[in-house]
């Protein structure tokens, strides 16, 4: 299979992108579909070995078809895998520093994340998602026991975490529950707040990629394992683990206090 890249096309604007794009305010670029973990339910089935990388023209083009015709006052770019951090690091300095001098304005700014396994930032790598203000988004299932029964790297992602958090990161969270944790949800929350890891959205498995292959819960394990994320969050108050997926959705029918 040739796994070589396209030769990057030069995507020029036409009057139906300018429509169809004015209001768009948020692009995920996935960067790769290579991965240093192999998690079992991945549901982009990402790929082990060397890696394919996205080239430089091929970011660019996106950005400009995408993003250049939109009218939002902030703009905000994600970068996605696999893992975005087998890219070198002179990728991001370059994609960074181009997209604000294409998209930034008076009137509109340009916002940057990663989602990442967060094996791989080291300080070195922390150094450069400040320098850039990248925001950090990390996925972790549980305890390190927990979290490598079906995705692996939980000792140096608690370790990286640790080491963010006292260097004042604000990161988001995700935790899918999974056949790994959908019964041990206690002992997760549990080892969540021992680490002050409170923000968490809690999504559930996707049978995709390799996710096909994997027992998916039913109504019960899942009502299970939302319940005792409820619960925990009513018992310990402003130290529970908050579940900012299901927050987002109560906040709807709640009425604010006061």
């Amino acid at each position: 299979m040739d796994l070589t890249p396209p030769k990057p096309m030069h995507l020029q604007h036409t009057p139906e992108a300018e429509n169809f794009f004015g209001e768009a305010n948020f692009l995920v670029v996935k960067l790769t579909d290579y991965c240093n973990l192999r998690c079992t339910y991945c549901h982009q089935d990402a790929l082990n070995g060397k890696p394919v990388l996205m080239p430089m023209e091929t970011f660019k083009n996106a950005v400009r078809l995408i993003l250049g015709p939109s009218k939002a006052p902030v703009v905000n770019i994600q970068f996605h895998g696999g893992e975005p951090l087998l890219q070198p690091d002179e990728f991001f300095y370059e994609a960074v520093a181009w997209a604000k001098e294409e998209l930034e304005t008076e009137d509109r700014k340009v916002a940057f994340y990663i989602q990442t396994n967060l094996t791989k930032v080291n300080e070195k790598r922390e150094k450069m998602l400040k320098d850039l203000n990248i925001g950090i988004s990390f996925s972790v299932d549980g305890s390190p026991e927990i979290n490598d029964e079906m995705r692996g790297g939980g000792k140096i992602i608690f370790k990286n975490f640790a080491r963010l958090k006292k260097n004042a990161w604000d990161m988001g969270t995700i935790c899918l529950i999974q056949p790994s944790n959908w019964d041990r949800m206690d002992e997760v929350l549990d080892y969540f707040r021992e680490a002050e890891l409170t923000n968490v959205r809690f999504n559930m498995m996707v049978p995709d990629g390799r996710g096909t292959e994997v027992d998916t819960a039913g109504a019960e394990k899942l009502f299970g394992a939302r319940k005792t994320i409820l619960n925990q969050m009513l018992k310990h108050g402003e130290e529970a683990v908050v579940d900012a997926t299901l927050y987002n959705q109560m906040k709807r029918f709640l009425k604010p206090v006061g």
